[in-house]
């Protein structure tokens, strides 16, 4: 009996995290094609306009980001410094668009040898950018630090008047939440928080 029951709760696990990834899955076929198409009206007005060096290297930027998210992603784990060459890359291409917003990311760790699930942050970042007002006084904070295995992660950034009343969730939110559940049961704090005309997010994990 009580090997039956074991059998039956790993086999539940295995549903759980095979339902999970292909919720994982729609949410990169889901972010793909959106933000390619932003990406490269973004670098078709750069060469427009004639700045070829910088059109260029955002080029390479959007090929190396595609590439991981399509291809190199599909591990349960990742180096955590690919997924800040990632997150960097996501960010120089989004600021193109951007005119008044000033981006911050900073970023520390104490060896290179840490690994986190891969993408687990781009929801986070993502919104950040979705729904900032792109404003005189607008900003996106974002640090990330891992020491002695433990792994911070902030972002803040300012919101309009129309955004104050919101709430923050969707697809890729939710299925953020489910992997930390899954990845890092009992071993992660995720708080959100909107506070003076600030939307705040941060994540522990101890890794």
């Amino acid at each position: 009996m009580a090997i039956q029951s074991f059998r039956s709760n790993i086999r539940a696990l295995e549903l759980a995290k095979e339902n999970l990834q292909l919720e994982f899955n729609f949410l990169k076929a889901q972010l793909n094609p959106h933000f390619l198409f932003n990406a490269m009206n973004n670098i078709y007005g750069l060469i427009l306009s004639g700045d070829k060096e910088k059109s260029a290297g955002l080029v390479s930027r959007l090929s190396e980001l595609l590439r991981y998210t399509l291809y190199d992603s599909n591990e349960d784990l990742m180096p955590i410094e690919k997924e800040l060459k990632l997150i960097s890359d996501y960010i120089e291409l989004e600021k193109v668009r951007l005119n008044d917003t000033k981006v911050n990311f900073k970023w520390q760790l104490d060896h290179n040898d840490y690994h986190i699930a891969p993408l687990l942050l781009m929801p986070l970042i993502d919104n950040a950018f979705k729904y900032n007002n792109d404003e005189e006084g607008s900003y996106i904070d974002i640090f990330l630090d891992v020491l002695q295995g433990r792994f911070r992660f902030t972002i803040e950034n300012g919101i309009g008047e129309g955004q104050k009343g919101r709430t923050v969730g969707g697809i890729g939110i939710n299925n953020l939440k489910k992997r930390l559940e899954l990845y890092y049961k009992n071993n992660h704090w995720y708080e959100t928080s909107v506070l003076d005309g600030v939307y705040a997010v941060n994540l522990t994990i101890q890794l």
